[in-house]
């Protein structure tokens, strides 16, 4: 492959698999490859719902794309830098954390994301929120869990 950075790509997994009979590490045909797009997103991960795929670009985007075919269905710019936040989705919103120390919660649609609230924390966002018992929590620089 390549040392691209960040790349969001789909495999279709082989009906079955066929485990290496040596020290060698097993490899997928290039046809398993059914999409690929250049999103830099150094470490954040990405959130499936249904058929959509959320990903947070390390330039502050959110991206929306279609599971099934890699088509963007729409993007909307969040911050200006996110480096490992990843984002959470709980009974139908997105939970983002940013890196300058926001939360921003969107609730999603077809062609775009209405933002409900934006929540400044204190500290920076480096990693991804969890939700127990309906609270949300976000670990900061300054407060973490």
């Amino acid at each position: 492959d390549t040392t691209e950075k960040g790349r969001l790509v789909c495999i279709k997994l082989p009906e079955t698999f066929t485990e290496p009979t040596g020290p060698e590490s097993p490899e997928l045909d290039a046809s398993a490859e059914l999409w690929r797009l250049p999103l830099s997103a150094t470490s954040s991960s990405p959130v499936v719902v249904g058929d959509v795929v959320y990903q947070l670009t390390d330039g502050g985007e959110l991206y929306a794309i279609n599971a099934t075919t890699g088509a963007e269905m729409w993007k909307k710019k969040l911050s200006n830098a996110n480096l490992h936040s990843s984002p959470l989705y709980v009974d139908g919103l997105l939970y983002c954390p940013m890196m300058e120390g926001k939360l921003v919660v969107l609730k999603p649609g077809e062609k775009d994301a209405e933002i409900v609230q934006e929540v400044t924390l204190d500290g920076t966002c480096l990693g991804a929120p969890s939700v127990c018992d309906g609270v949300i929590y976000v670990t900061t620089t300054n407060h973490p869990l």
